[in-house]
């Protein structure tokens, strides 16, 4: 999975499925999609936020697209996050953890995203193994699923599992045929305690769910899904 920046709740029901969890940070950037963005809750609503970038391309890969740190964004943001959170109930701790991640100002996107997850992870006790595909010496020039079978035969692995809407990709006959299973991870939550919300809102950064629930809390959430 492409590594994206403290994703939403949906990106880490995958890595609980997971035995071995691989970043995909070697394929190509989408300057529209959510690798650099996401929403946090500000007030009432969905808030979207979004990493500046240095010259940004759809012809760079992820981890070769660098941070634009000098517009102060880091500061900024948490300023915002100060806004949205201050009296949640871990407000303190996910800040520290938050401030953590983004303390090495070295780091390019793919690195950033990625330190953003691990610590998630390291945080919620989510122990996994993890790997970048860039590490794994396999090539690019293989198709979408091809490559993706590599990966997981790579590990001596014969199960691949993908995220629920990767079900409009990818086909179960294509993988069996290269002695791989393909599953996919359905949630069957995808609420939870939201502070003094009266009507729950989706699809936000998992900084959300950790400013307002506990950790036993959040884990039952994530390991609540099905293999399909």
């Amino acid at each position: 999975m492409q590594p994206y920046f403290f994703p939403y709740i949906g990106y880490f029901h995958l890595i609980a499925a997971s035995d071995i969890f691989v970043f995909y940070d070697d394929v190509n950037f989408i300057k529209k999609g959510w690798i650099h963005r996401n929403q946090m809750l500000l007030g009432k609503e969905a808030y979207k936020f979004t990493i500046p970038l240095l010259a940004a391309s759809q012809n760079k890969l992820i981890n070769e697209t660098e941070i634009f740190w000098e517009s102060g964004f880091a500061e900024k943001w948490l300023n915002q996050l100060e806004s949205s959170y201050k009296n949640a109930p871990n407000y303190q701790e996910v800040r520290l953890l938050i401030e953590k991640v983004l303390s090495n100002k070295d780091q390019n996107l793919a690195s950033l995203a990625i330190h953003s997850i691990l610590l998630t992870c390291e945080y919620l006790g989510l122990n996994k193994v993890f790997h970048k595909s860039s590490d794994l010496g396999i090539s690019k020039d293989a198709g979408r699923a091809e490559r993706l079978i590599e990966i997981t035969k790579h590990f001596n692995c014969t199960q691949y599992i993908n995220a629920v809407n990767g079900q409009e990709l990818y086909n179960k006959p294509d993988f069996k045929e290269m002695g791989v299973d393909l599953s996919f991870v359905a949630p069957k939550i995808i609420s939870y305690k939201q502070g003094g919300q009266t009507e729950f809102i989706p699809y936000l950064s998992i900084i959300d769910i950790l400013m307002w629930n506990k950790k036993e809390e959040i884990l039952s959430v994530l390991f609540a899904f099905d293999i399909i």
